[in-house]
């Protein structure tokens, strides 16, 4: 017999993932072409404070197309550089990348011989906030960390008439549902699975059964079982290389507990005791094994009579096991 059970558990952890919220700072950047033709710089393109002891990264927010340099006098030579400004933010949240004018930024894909890219107005607005959030260990330890809650609380009564095996439960969660996503700014989270949980158990009268049937060649001749008093218990071995538990089968360990007595021959008894005296009739039964105690009674007053009828019918013997 295998009953099933199917059972909904809830459980709920602090979990412990980060998540960066905020506010990207913005600006504006000025930048001078020295090039004698013109520097079209896409949105997107990357600007890095020229600072080495702090790497911050920008990204232009429009394109911008950077006049050539322009010629305004040949002896010397002399030139304008070709200038536009245009709009940029920060590539991460964080007060950090918020900058004041006149720094000097270096443009991806050119030197600085080539453009030149200043902070023509400040970079502000930049806030960065960490909040708890939801990870992958937090999804994997709650699950696990519900399940095995559930299987310490768990219990199930035995019938009358089924008897169910110790720690043969197979427990199995069919359906779980987190509360929250991977990654979503939460503090708590919290999973609601549905268990099924499968265990296996005997019908006490068949079992019964089975050991007097399977033991009788066990017993000495001349005694039989006391089944007033016999226990029976099994005991799961547990899943391992040598033993099965699963669903269906179990490997496990029969123990049994119970007394074993003689068996008494009424008619031999009768026959041995016809025509004794009570001296030889008390003698007789106190020499029977396991005979705790033992009545005699005469039905009959014949004077200076102290012997048992030799005619075995009418003598009667009553067996009463405690």
């Amino acid at each position: 017999l295998f009953p099933s059970h199917d059972i909904t558990a809830t459980k709920e952890i602090e979990t412990t993932g980060k998540t960066d919220t905020g506010v990207k700072s913005d600006g504006e950047v000025k930048f001078q072409n020295k090039t004698d033709s013109d520097i079209v710089l896409k949105a997107g393109t990357k600007l890095t404070l020229d600072d080495p002891k702090e790497e911050l990264v920008y990204e232009l927010s429009e394109t911008v197309t950077v006049p050539k340099r322009t010629l305004v006098s040949s002896a010397p030579e002399k030139y304008t550089f070709g200038e536009e400004v245009g709009k940029a933010k920060a590539s991460n949240t964080g007060s950090n990348y918020n900058i004041s004018s006149g720094k000097t930024l270096i443009v991806s894909g050119h030197k600085s011989t080539e453009l030149v890219a200043t902070v023509s107005s400040s970079f502000e607005g930049g806030i960065k906030k960490t909040t708890a959030s939801v990870d992958d260990k937090d999804l994997t330890n709650l699950s696990a960390a519900s399940l095995d809650e559930f299987k310490s609380n768990f219990k199930i009564e035995s019938s009358d008439s089924k008897v169910i095996l110790k720690n043969s439960q197979v427990f199995s969660v069919t359906k779980e549902t987190f509360d929250g996503k991977l990654t979503e700014p939460k503090d708590k989270l919290k999973v609601t699975q549905e268990i099924t949980v499968t265990s296996l158990a005997y019908d006490q009268n068949e079992a019964l059964s089975f050991v007097k049937a399977s033991i009788k060649s066990l017993i000495p001749d001349g005694f039989e079982l006391y089944g007033k008093d016999l226990q029976i218990e099994f005991n799961i071995l547990g899943n391992t290389d040598k033993t099965v538990l699963n669903s269906r089968e179990a490997d496990a360990q029969l123990t049994v507990r119970s007394y074993k007595i003689p068996v008494f021959d009424e008619k031999k008894i009768k026959n041995d005791l016809a025509g004794k005296s009570l001296d030889e009739v008390q003698s007789y039964l106190t020499k029977l094994d396991n005979v705790i105690n033992y009545d005699i009674e005469l039905n009959y007053n014949i004077p200076f009579v102290k012997n048992l009828p030799k005619d075995v019918s009418k003598i009667n013997v009553t067996i009463t096991r405690q």
